[in-house]
Protein backbone atom coordinates (compact mmCIF):
# COMPACT_ATOMS: atom_id res chain seq x y z
CA UNK A 1 0.00 0.00 0.00
CA UNK A 2 1.09 3.56 -1.07
CA UNK A 3 1.12 6.11 1.77
CA UNK A 4 1.01 9.57 1.07
CA UNK A 5 4.30 10.42 1.92
CA UNK A 6 5.42 7.74 -0.70
CA UNK A 7 2.77 9.22 -3.63
CA UNK A 8 4.60 12.63 -2.36
CA UNK A 9 7.77 11.42 -3.06
CA UNK A 10 6.80 9.36 -6.58
CA UNK A 11 5.15 12.91 -8.23
CA UNK A 12 7.88 14.73 -7.34
CA UNK A 13 10.50 12.12 -8.85
CA UNK A 14 8.41 12.25 -12.03
CA UNK A 15 8.28 15.82 -12.34
CA UNK A 16 12.23 15.76 -11.79
CA UNK A 17 12.85 13.20 -14.14
CA UNK A 18 10.81 14.98 -17.06
CA UNK A 19 12.91 17.83 -16.53
CA UNK A 20 16.11 15.84 -16.57
CA UNK A 21 14.63 14.22 -19.96
CA UNK A 22 14.59 11.06 -18.57
CA UNK A 23 11.11 8.28 -19.30
CA UNK A 24 9.22 6.82 -17.03
CA UNK A 25 10.78 3.46 -16.95
CA UNK A 26 13.98 5.05 -17.25
CA UNK A 27 13.62 7.48 -14.21
CA UNK A 28 13.57 4.47 -12.23
CA UNK A 29 16.70 2.92 -13.00
CA UNK A 30 18.01 6.46 -11.48
CA UNK A 31 19.91 5.41 -8.56
CA UNK A 32 22.70 6.48 -6.07
CA UNK A 33 26.16 5.93 -6.41
CA UNK A 34 26.95 5.46 -3.09
CA UNK A 35 23.72 3.74 -1.48
CA UNK A 36 22.28 2.09 -4.27
CA UNK A 37 18.90 3.28 -3.33
CA UNK A 38 16.23 5.45 -5.53
CA UNK A 39 17.22 8.92 -6.26
CA UNK A 40 16.28 12.29 -7.30
CA UNK A 41 19.12 14.77 -8.62
CA UNK A 42 20.90 16.32 -10.58
CA UNK A 43 24.08 14.28 -11.29
CA UNK A 44 21.22 10.72 -11.31
CA UNK A 45 23.54 7.55 -12.17
CA UNK A 46 21.95 5.18 -14.60
CA UNK A 47 21.82 1.45 -14.82
CA UNK A 48 24.21 0.44 -17.50
CA UNK A 49 22.14 -2.71 -18.24
CA UNK A 50 19.54 -0.24 -18.99
CA UNK A 51 18.76 -0.90 -23.46
CA UNK A 52 17.32 2.77 -24.00
CA UNK A 53 19.64 6.07 -23.89
CA UNK A 54 18.38 7.10 -20.53
CA UNK A 55 21.27 9.59 -20.60
CA UNK A 56 20.57 13.34 -18.86
CA UNK A 57 20.61 16.23 -21.72
CA UNK A 58 23.68 17.61 -22.20
CA UNK A 59 21.89 20.49 -19.93
CA UNK A 60 21.44 18.12 -17.23
CA UNK A 61 25.36 18.00 -16.70
CA UNK A 62 24.95 21.69 -15.67
CA UNK A 63 21.32 23.02 -15.46
CA UNK A 64 21.81 26.46 -13.74
CA UNK A 65 22.86 29.15 -16.73
CA UNK A 66 25.36 31.64 -15.48
CA UNK A 67 27.38 35.04 -16.40
CA UNK A 68 29.69 35.12 -13.61
CA UNK A 69 30.23 32.68 -10.70
CA UNK A 70 28.22 34.77 -8.30
CA UNK A 71 25.51 33.37 -10.11
CA UNK A 72 25.90 30.16 -8.69
CA UNK A 73 26.47 30.68 -5.62
CA UNK A 74 23.24 30.20 -4.01
CA UNK A 75 23.06 26.78 -5.25
CA UNK A 76 23.65 23.77 -3.07
CA UNK A 77 26.64 22.27 -3.38
CA UNK A 78 26.96 18.32 -5.30
CA UNK A 79 27.34 15.72 -2.84
CA UNK A 80 29.93 13.11 -3.25
CA UNK A 81 32.58 15.30 -4.91
CA UNK A 82 36.38 14.06 -3.73
CA UNK A 83 37.91 17.02 -5.48
CA UNK A 84 35.42 20.28 -6.07
CA UNK A 85 35.60 23.13 -4.00
CA UNK A 86 33.90 26.13 -5.32
CA UNK A 87 31.68 26.95 -8.28
CA UNK A 88 33.07 28.83 -11.32
CA UNK A 89 30.92 30.06 -14.63
CA UNK A 90 32.44 28.12 -17.64
CA UNK A 91 30.39 29.10 -20.51
CA UNK A 92 27.65 30.40 -19.08
CA UNK A 93 27.12 27.06 -16.94
CA UNK A 94 27.78 26.86 -12.86
CA UNK A 95 30.68 23.69 -12.79
CA UNK A 96 31.68 22.51 -9.27
CA UNK A 97 35.45 22.09 -9.41
CA UNK A 98 38.51 22.47 -7.38
CA UNK A 99 39.44 26.12 -8.48
CA UNK A 100 36.07 28.07 -8.18
CA UNK A 101 35.45 31.50 -8.94
CA UNK A 102 36.40 31.39 -12.62
CA UNK A 103 34.45 32.71 -15.33
CA UNK A 104 35.62 31.40 -18.28
CA UNK A 105 33.92 31.65 -21.75
CA UNK A 106 34.34 29.95 -25.48
CA UNK A 107 34.89 32.52 -28.17
CA UNK A 108 33.52 32.99 -31.59
CA UNK A 109 37.15 31.65 -32.47
CA UNK A 110 36.98 28.13 -30.52
CA UNK A 111 39.38 29.84 -27.88
CA UNK A 112 38.25 29.42 -24.25
CA UNK A 113 39.13 32.76 -22.20
CA UNK A 114 38.77 33.65 -18.35
CA UNK A 115 38.57 36.60 -16.91
CA UNK A 116 41.86 38.44 -15.91
CA UNK A 117 44.05 35.37 -18.08
CA UNK A 118 45.10 35.28 -21.66
CA UNK A 119 42.54 33.21 -23.80
CA UNK A 120 43.40 29.48 -24.35
CA UNK A 121 43.70 28.82 -28.32
CA UNK A 122 46.24 26.12 -29.18
CA UNK A 123 47.53 25.46 -25.59
CA UNK A 124 48.45 21.71 -25.09
CA UNK A 125 46.43 19.77 -23.14
CA UNK A 126 46.81 19.42 -19.81
CA UNK A 127 46.97 15.55 -19.97
CA UNK A 128 46.18 12.82 -22.73
CA UNK A 129 42.34 12.26 -22.40
CA UNK A 130 42.69 8.68 -24.12
CA UNK A 131 39.64 6.12 -23.35
CA UNK A 132 41.63 2.85 -24.09
CA UNK A 133 44.35 3.81 -21.76
CA UNK A 134 42.63 6.33 -18.79
CA UNK A 135 41.87 4.72 -15.67
CA UNK A 136 38.62 5.97 -14.03
CA UNK A 137 39.36 6.59 -10.61
CA UNK A 138 35.41 7.37 -9.75
CA UNK A 139 32.78 9.23 -11.25
CA UNK A 140 29.71 11.33 -10.03
CA UNK A 141 27.52 10.83 -13.31
CA UNK A 142 27.27 7.71 -15.64
CA UNK A 143 28.09 9.53 -18.77
CA UNK A 144 31.38 8.02 -20.40
CA UNK A 145 33.02 11.26 -20.20
CA UNK A 146 36.43 9.66 -21.90
CA UNK A 147 34.50 8.74 -25.46
CA UNK A 148 32.65 12.34 -25.74
CA UNK A 149 36.02 14.65 -25.76
CA UNK A 150 35.50 16.40 -28.99
CA UNK A 151 39.06 18.88 -27.78
CA UNK A 152 40.87 19.95 -25.08
CA UNK A 153 43.25 23.41 -25.28
CA UNK A 154 44.95 23.95 -21.80
CA UNK A 155 42.71 23.01 -18.99
CA UNK A 156 39.48 23.22 -20.80
CA UNK A 157 37.84 20.27 -22.69
CA UNK A 158 34.71 20.23 -24.93
CA UNK A 159 32.44 17.55 -25.39
CA UNK A 160 30.83 16.41 -28.56
CA UNK A 161 27.82 18.08 -27.69
CA UNK A 162 28.48 20.85 -26.69
CA UNK A 163 29.39 21.23 -22.77
CA UNK A 164 32.88 22.75 -22.07
CA UNK A 165 34.24 21.03 -18.22
CA UNK A 166 37.02 22.10 -16.50
CA UNK A 167 40.49 19.65 -16.12
CA UNK A 168 42.78 19.97 -13.56
CA UNK A 169 45.85 18.15 -11.87
CA UNK A 170 44.87 16.45 -8.50
CA UNK A 171 48.39 16.98 -7.10
CA UNK A 172 48.55 13.81 -5.69
CA UNK A 173 51.87 12.80 -6.84
CA UNK A 174 50.22 10.52 -9.96
CA UNK A 175 49.04 11.10 -12.93
CA UNK A 176 45.62 11.93 -11.29
CA UNK A 177 43.19 14.52 -13.27
CA UNK A 178 39.63 15.52 -11.99
CA UNK A 179 37.21 16.51 -15.06
CA UNK A 180 34.71 18.60 -13.86
CA UNK A 181 31.65 18.93 -15.79
CA UNK A 182 28.71 20.76 -14.26
CA UNK A 183 27.48 18.87 -10.94
CA UNK A 184 30.00 15.71 -12.49
CA UNK A 185 33.33 15.14 -11.25
CA UNK A 186 35.28 12.45 -12.82
CA UNK A 187 38.94 11.63 -11.46
CA UNK A 188 40.86 9.49 -13.28
CA UNK A 189 44.69 8.42 -13.82
CA UNK A 190 46.07 9.60 -17.09
CA UNK A 191 48.38 6.95 -18.81
CA UNK A 192 52.34 7.32 -18.49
Amino acid sequence: MLTSKGLRLRCARAVVCAALGFTATACGTAVSPTTGADRVAMDAVVDTGQREDVRPRADALAPYSCETPRDCESLPEPGLTRFGRAWSCINQRCTWEPRGGQNCRRTASGCIECDGQPPSCNDRCLTTIDPMSARMESSTCARDFFRSVASCVGSFVTLSDGPVCVLTDAGTGAPRYILSCGTCEVVFIAAP
